[in-house]
């Protein structure tokens, strides 16, 4: 996935490239649209937000006025709340737009960061959750909590700091990395990663202050 929001066929590199399931071509009597911030409809293959037409579309949520004319236009489009990119009329979907991470004005999608992470060894695969948090005062900080089965302090030192200098390597951030044991990230029934219930968790075991001082750690490693 390019910066520019651009999805670009892989050119071999594993560590850089990101896989994503092309959902096909919708049913007959549905429309989609992909548009930008500003409404404005992209082209083929340029990541924004999904809008959906069609005969089962909701009319509306039950006494809900407000949460409605949020989601759903006045002409029947709904704003699904998925971000993704359209190829020759077929749909794929790259994420939730609660999920992406907003640093200085960039969209960051926290299933790049994760992938990237898992190239770290010690870390393990499907085991990372990326989302950003806000301290007082300061921007958004991206956040990586990690599930590792390393015990040893020098060792886990040395996970933090490669998946530090990697991301920082790719995107020019700073992240903040958190480890955490083998099998404690949070789940949805059906097994998918909850990157919502493993901020909660985080906030619960992180003040904001932690965040920010090591916000300042990171950022004075990266520029030493």
């Amino acid at each position: 996935m390019a910066e520019t929001g651009e999805a670009r066929p892989s050119n071999g590199d594993a560590i850089s490239t990101s896989a994503y399931v092309d959902c096909g071509k919708l049913l007959p009597g549905f429309e989609f649209a992909i548009l930008d911030d500003d409404g404005i409809e992209l082209g083929d293959r340029h990541c924004g937000h999904i809008h959906l037409k069609g005969p089962s579309v909701m009319r509306g949520y039950f006494k809900d006025e407000k949460s409605t004319d949020e989601v759903l236009s006045e002409d029947g489009w709904l704003k699904t709340g998925d971000i993704g990119y359209r190829i020759d009329n077929h749909v794929v979907i790259t994420s939730r737009s609660k999920d992406v991470i907003i640093i200085k004005g960039r969209n960051i999608w926290p299933y790049d960061l994760e992938v990237l992470a898992q190239q770290t060894g010690g870390v393990k695969l499907g085991g990372v959750a990326a989302f950003s948090v806000t301290a007082s005062g300061q921007e958004e900080q991206a956040v990586l909590v990690v599930e590792t089965r390393e015990k040893d302090a020098d060792n886990r030192l040395h996970i933090v700091e490669e998946i530090s200098r990697s991301i920082h390597a790719h995107f020019g951030i700073n992240v903040q990395i958190d480890l955490t044991p083998r099998g404690t990230l949070p789940r949805t029934s059906s097994g998918k990663l909850s990157r919502s219930q493993s901020k909660q968790d985080f906030l619960a075991r992180k003040t904001l202050q932690d965040v920010e001082q090591s916000a300042t750690r990171i950022s004075h490693k990266q520029t030493a």
